[in-house]
């Protein structure tokens, strides 16, 4: 039942929404009324703004540092299991020209080559080869 399910990305978003709000409504809108008065309305607008904002950002930061640590331990293991002598440099430069190309030539590319790679992969652990 739960294998088919999908949904876009408005209805995720939504979701997102509604999980993060949670009972802080409750909550914070009495300490800012409080203070901004009849402006709160928009003081809660602006405050909204901003934080999608500041989410947008760190999503993008987080993104970014979770491939940069990802290429580094690739290229550490590579380096220090395979290749040696090669510069860390490099290796990291190869593999990020191939994320790179992966990103630009999209998901239909990427799952086509994962489905080349499959069969020896496995039969590389298998020891057949």
């Amino acid at each position: 039942m739960l294998n088919d399910v999908k949904i876009s990305v408005r209805q995720f978003a939504v979701l997102v929404m509604i999980y993060t709000i949670g009972t802080t409504i409750l909550v914070i809108p009495s300490g800012l009324a409080a203070d901004a008065k009849q402006d709160a309305w928009l003081a809660a607008i602006i405050g909204v703004g901003l934080n999608l904002l500041i989410v947008c950002l760190f999503f993008i930061f987080f993104s970014f540092v979770g491939a940069a640590t990802v290429l580094f331990n690739m290229g550490n293991f590579v380096n220090t299991q395979v290749m040696p002598e090669t510069p860390i440099q490099s290796i990291n430069l190869i593999f990020a020209m191939v994320v790179v190309m992966g990103v630009r030539l999209g998901l239909e590319t990427l799952i086509r080559a994962a489905e080349i790679f499959f069969p020896w992969h496995f039969s590389r652990r298998s020891g057949a080869i």
